[in-house]
């Protein structure tokens, strides 16, 4: 099984989680605004993974999870996934939200459940995550964290 080096993404990391994030069709535009609550998953020097968030008090917003095509299916989006939620636990997050076109599945299989997009909480209908650039067709998905 492979070892990956989990660590906090910095700005030195942006153009490789740029290229990660557009690899995986997932928007980009506004990493710089959220890079300091991203992590990357390292193998041999490289980043293979990234997931980042948006943290408003209680409630948060996952996204951006992204696997480099070779490293799929080998449990890092599951590793990545849990680490962040962990993270956010501890700063004190009760409630995730998320918005996928392609990760539903995936999502439910790690606690996420599936609900009207009247139920996302304001901060995140107020993101530029969901008001540019997640189509319509994105399904909603939430967790609560404690």
């Amino acid at each position: 099984m492979t070892q990956w080096d989990l660590r906090n993404a910095t700005a030195a990391d942006r153009e490789a989680v740029k290229f990660l994030l557009d690899e995986n069709d997932l928007p980009a535009a506004d990493i710089d605004e959220h890079l300091q609550c991203f992590l990357v998953a390292i193998d041999n020097g490289i980043i293979v993974g990234v997931v980042g968030a948006e943290i408003s008090g209680t409630e948060a917003l996952l996204r951006s999870l992204a696997v480099r095509v070779p490293d799929r299916g080998k449990g890092l989006g599951g590793i990545l996934s849990n680490a962040i939620l962990s993270s956010m636990k501890q700063m004190g997050v009760k409630q995730v939200a998320l918005l996928t076109t392609t990760a539903e599945k995936f999502f439910a299989n790690h606690g996420f459940i599936t609900v009207p997009k009247t139920q996302i909480p304001e901060f995140v209908k107020a993101s530029k995550e969901y008001r540019l650039y997640c189509p319509s067709t994105a399904v909603c998905m939430i967790k609560q964290l404690a």
